[in-house]
């Protein structure tokens, strides 16, 4: 384990903590021992992917790390695709094993055992009680929130159905004053629960204001649908029983909910991958006609720098000449014994003339090699 763990940067108990969360068989002891003397072992199957779990294994990395691929480099976007995902066996088939695994949700007639998570609820509605009555007035705002008849019956459903859900490799967090917002993560797959009265379950959680349910209202648990709006699937109080009778089935279809939405990620990843790398390639392509047209329109421009710099050129090599004619006919027609202002003159117009010949200063060849 030690050996294996340093490939992934943790320690051996991470790495065994991690194998353990995935339901990897570990090694029993002196397994690698009696590898090594060439004894024969028998090596631990794998067991069937539990529901909602992914069907990777990535020690070190962090649950969400499976966002990441929406950050995937061109070498592995525009690397060879890989098959479509497929999964067995069908949900029927896990429906049916979940409810195998599953045994009758007993519904407790009070909360002196409830979950953990509803103990502390109790609790911290207990101190408002006490508070309530320390202050000898009474505010909705600060009263207790569980007293009612409703809501004694709804913590002791959602008691039952957290203990259940633990038992099943699930867990339930709860958040919120009211504990109206329920968040379940079955292994790898996280979603939310509503479970209220029949108004409650159809829209988003109210933490806020002190819950007004009446006491003979029905109760429903809910998976909503994943825009949020109205439940994707329901159980609920009806003509055929109460909602205490059906959470067995609920717990079930809860795993078979997250496992269906695991391979939903998984068949959306999939798709998600095969239009990004279309588009990928597309900006690839673009940016290819892009730089080669860039390419195009240097090569022009220098073009015309250059005729433009030989037009530049030819002008100043007929300025030179112009020059160089005119100081000539100045001394032609100056005397032999003409001041020396005249020569003075004279040169300091030839050298004029040298300085912006392009011919006799080599320039010409200078900005031609240039451009080559």
């Amino acid at each position: 384990m030690k050996t294996l763990a340093q490939r992934f940067n943790i320690s051996d108990v991470g790495l065994r903590k991690a194998c353990q969360r995935a339901h990897i068989p570990l090694p029993p002891a002196g397994y690698w021992a009696k590898v090594a003397a060439g004894k024969r072992v028998t090596q631990p199957s794998l067991p069937a992917r539990p529901p909602g779990m992914r069907d990777t294994v990535a020690p070190g990395a962090g649950r969400y790390d499976s966002y990441s691929y929406r950050q995937w480099s061109d070498t592995v976007l525009l690397g060879p695709l890989p098959a479509r995902p497929t999964f067995t066996p069908d949900l029927d088939a896990v429906r049916a094993a979940c409810l195998k695994q599953i045994d009758k949700v007993a519904i407790q007639h009070d909360l002196t055992r409830a979950h953990h998570a509803i103990a502390k609820l109790l609790a911290t509605d207990e101190q408002r009680r006490i508070a309530q009555l320390g202050r000898g007035y009474v505010s909705s705002w600060d009263a207790p929130r569980f007293t009612s008849l409703f809501e004694q019956r709804r913590l002791r459903v959602l008691s039952a159905l957290m203990i259940a859900l633990a038992r099943a490799g699930a867990s339930v967090r709860l958040t919120g004053k009211n504990a109206r917002s329920i968040y379940v993560t079955v292994h790898d797959t996280a979603f939310c629960l509503r479970l209220d009265d029949e108004a409650g379950v159809s829209k988003e959680a109210n933490e806020y204001e002190p819950p007004k349910t009446a006491a003979g209202s029905a109760l429903f648990l809910a998976i909503p649908s994943n825009h949020g709006g109205a439940s994707s699937i329901q159980w609920g109080d009806d003509k055929i029983g109460k909602l205490e009778t059906k959470l067995r089935d609920a717990v079930a279809e809860i795993l078979v909910h997250a496992e269906a939405s695991y391979r939903s990620t998984c068949e959306h990843r999939h798709q998600w991958r095969i239009e990004r790398r279309a588009d990928r390639l597309k900006e690839i392509h673009l940016a290819r006609l892009k730089a080669e047209q860039t390419e195009r329109d240097r090569i022009e421009r220098l073009k015309q720098e250059r005729v433009t710099r030989l037009l530049d050129e030819a002008a100043a090599f007929q300025k030179a000449e112009t020059i160089r004619a005119y100081v000539a006919s100045a001394r032609d027609r100056v005397s032999a014994h003409a001041s020396d202002e005249v020569a003075t003159w004279a040169q300091w117009a030839l050298d004029v003339a040298a300085s912006i010949d392009p011919v006799g200063n080599g320039t010409f060849l200078l900005g031609f090699a240039r451009d080559s």
